[in-house]
């Protein structure tokens, strides 16, 4: 338990929802003695071990470069407080519409951040002119972004650092696409993963990666911040759970895209759909570049419907699980924008994120199945 004033309760909250820096239900329940379940010491680096050997060896990283931290958002935290650290005084720059609390971390800790939505070509005339401007703590982007869909033509803001001669980072989160489907370190000098998605795939346990680019320049001084100042391991029986979890997912993920490509194909040709949104539709080029040659697209897409006052019945109607998380082996179905931007759907909408968007994580049931579900749902906009 966390004792705070008062007077502080909107800061901790901040800092706990965006830092990601959490106690696990399992460890909370071992700590207070109400856990049934005891894991060893041994077990969990064993288990640990395991997961950084398992994600080295499908990203071509090295296990010593692969850092663990308790969720997504605490990997998220760990890379901004060490870019911020070793480069103090400056921003960051935000590429793309990116999942809400990564943009807010930028946001609020820090010098603060620049956000480019990306909702035309102008936005790498903006993005050259920032380079250009000042000195910058590092470059975000996720592959493909969280709920559009979209990528970056990150070889074009590679060769603008080339051009301009500037050293900065690029940050890539491969969540959406996964490191089995894409390879961000063709470009990225560090990758994040929230492995309490796909990596996982239960749904049961959080955690997250950072995994350092062996060839980049910044490899050395990065590793010896993170081996300083970061635990870079998961609490033993939360590794343990995640190393089950995750032995088939290699397999679970290239199910999940052959489901995700063929919903996204039936979505495309239905009359009541206005737009689907997902990485086969890219325009930059860049998801093919980073694509792995068996890779595929990941499990996640989102659609906006022609009448979008018939999107609260088509979702309600929807025989799918529902809540905001993604990559789980059933399918999963949330109104993203009103779930993540209640308080600024407006502002939401200015960066070309409808406010009736449904967003659907493809789960491992049969593609029939899926689609004669999701065909149900539809008949409530007819």
């Amino acid at each position: 338990m966390t004792f705070f004033p008062g007077a502080a309760y909107d800061l901790a909250r901040q800092f706990w929802r965006f830092a990601g820096e959490v106690v696990s239900i399992r460890q909370a329940e071992f700590a207070t003695g109400a856990g049934c379940q005891q894991y060893t010491v041994e077990a969990g680096a064993r288990a640990n071990q395991a997961i950084k050997e398992r994600l080295a060896e499908i990203t071509g990283q090295r296990p010593e470069d692969v850092f663990l931290f308790p969720s997504g958002m605490a990997a998220n935290y760990a890379v901004h407080r060490m870019l911020t650290t070793l480069l103090p005084e400056r921003r960051t720059v935000q590429l793309d519409f990116p999942y809400v609390d990564v943009l807010k971390l930028q946001e609020k800790f820090g010098t603060g951040a620049h956000f480019l939505p990306f909702t035309g070509e102008a936005d790498y005339d903006k993005l050259r002119d920032i380079i250009k401007a000042e000195p910058l703590a590092g470059i975000f982007a996720e592959v493909p972004s969280n709920p559009q869909l979209k990528t970056v033509d990150l070889r074009r803001v590679s060769e603008m650092l080339f051009l301009e001669e500037k050293d900065i980072p690029i940050i890539v989160d491969d969540t959406v696409a996964t490191n089995v489907n894409v390879d961000a370190f063709l470009i990225a000098d560090v990758v994040t993963t929230s492995l309490t998605k796909a990596f996982s795939g239960v749904g049961d346990v959080l955690a997250g990666s950072v995994i350092l680019n062996s060839d980049s320049p910044f490899h050395d001084e990065f590793a010896e911040f993170l081996n300083k100042h970061a635990d870079h391991e998961l609490w033993r029986g939360d590794a343990v759970v995640l190393e089950e979890n995750s032995r088939d997912y290699v397999d679970r993920v290239k199910s999940v895209s052959r489901n995700g490509v063929a919903l996204f194909e039936y979505l495309s040709e239905h009359p009541a759909v206005a737009k689907v949104y997902h990485s086969l539709v890219d325009e930059s080029g860049i998801y093919d570049h980073l694509q792995r040659d068996d890779g595929g697209h990941g499990c996640l897409l989102s659609f906006v419907l022609k009448d979008p006052s018939k999107a609260p019945a088509v979702y309600d109607a929807m025989k799918f699980c529902k809540g905001p998380s993604l990559g789980t082996n059933y399918t999963l179905v949330c109104p993203y924008t009103l779930l993540a931007h209640y308080d600024e759907l407006d502002w939401a909408e200015t960066c070309g994120v409808d406010r009736s968007l449904i967003r659907v994580s493809v789960g491992l049931e049969p593609a029939e199945v899926i689609i004669e579900r999701m065909k149900q749902a539809l008949a409530k906009a007819e």
